[in-house]
């Protein structure tokens, strides 16, 4: 099988502290040797955005399975244009291209297929931090991951369409490891990273491959219509179900109880005036 590594020079990336290693490669491919990502790592020790690299490489024609990693991203982002923030070295910071075979955005049955490749992402990441760390981290709708009540990760999935089928699918992930930003998000988000819970450095390496092996899982799942599934998972890892949450429109917050979420991928709330609401998108915080 064909290598797809691509090693730019080191550039402005600077690992000055020694206990955090670079991603090993060699190491990563036998982790995933029998996913759909094997053999399609395309690594950059630095970049504009993985998920820049990723959407150019997937309209390019790469295959299902290819990985864009990076050490540094100089314009990374997140949802509603916000930058995402990361140490060179520290983090993970990788994109996967997916091309689900037929699949329209909207399935009979109810189904969004677009919510559903978060899910896939949210999923495995909380399944792998659990499973590495022991640390009960949890998805906080749409697409973070929380832990303890602090901004872990998020994702920002992008995709091309033909007539209504979806050509590809871009799932970009940032997780903190190392490091996280000192000072507040704009939206007020706490953040915080895998090595501030457990005292001492997390290998990247093996965590972005227990990652990527429960993605091809869920992946699978997902392209052998076990979509309900995905969707009871992500349900279960919840951080917003069952809690009091403030409901931000605009300038607006409102106190409300995550109830359910829908197959589309839709927030149901009940506020303290009984009234029931259906968020479709928009910003929830715990």
């Amino acid at each position: 099988m064909i290598k797809l590594w691509f090693i730019a020079s080191v550039g402005e990336l600077d690992q000055s502290n020694p206990q955090y290693k670079p991603i090993d490669l060699h190491l990563l491919e036998s982790i995933i040797s029998s996913t759909v990502f094997s053999g399609r790592i395309v690594y950059r020790t630095s970049l504009d955005s993985t998920n820049i690299l990723a959407r150019k490489l997937s309209e390019e024609g790469y295959p299902l399975g290819t990985i864009v990693v990076t050490d540094y991203q100089r314009s990374g982002r997140g949802r509603m244009s916000r930058k995402w923030l990361s140490d060179p070295g520290s983090n993970l910071l990788f994109s996967a291209i997916l091309r689900p075979t037929g699949v329209a955005v909207q399935q009979p049955t109810g189904l969004n297929s677009l919510f559903l490749f978060n899910a896939i992402a949210a999923v495995a990441m909380v399944e792998a931090i659990r499973c590495e760390y022991g640390l009960k981290s949890q998805i906080k709708w749409p697409n973070d991951v929380y832990l303890e009540r602090k901004k872990l990760a998020g994702i920002l999935s992008e995709f091309s369409l033909n007539s209504g089928i979806i050509e590809y699918v871009v799932v970009g992930v940032g997780l903190n490891v190392h490091w996280a930003p000192s000072e507040l998000a704009d939206n007020g988000e706490v953040p915080t990273c895998i090595d501030a819970k457990t005292g001492k450095p997390a290998c990247r390496t093996r965590l972005l491959g227990a990652i990527l092996v429960r993605m091809d899982k869920h992946y699978r799942g997902l392209e052998a219509g076990q979509r309900e599934g995905i969707l009871d998972s992500y349900k279960a890892y919840s951080a917003v179900l069952g809690k009091e949450i403030k409901v931000h429109d605009g300038k607006d917050v409102s106190v409300c109880r995550g109830v359910d979420i829908l197959p589309d991928g839709t927030l149901v709330v009940v506020g303290r005036d009984g009234e029931q609401r259906f968020l479709r998108w928009g910003d929830v915080s715990l």
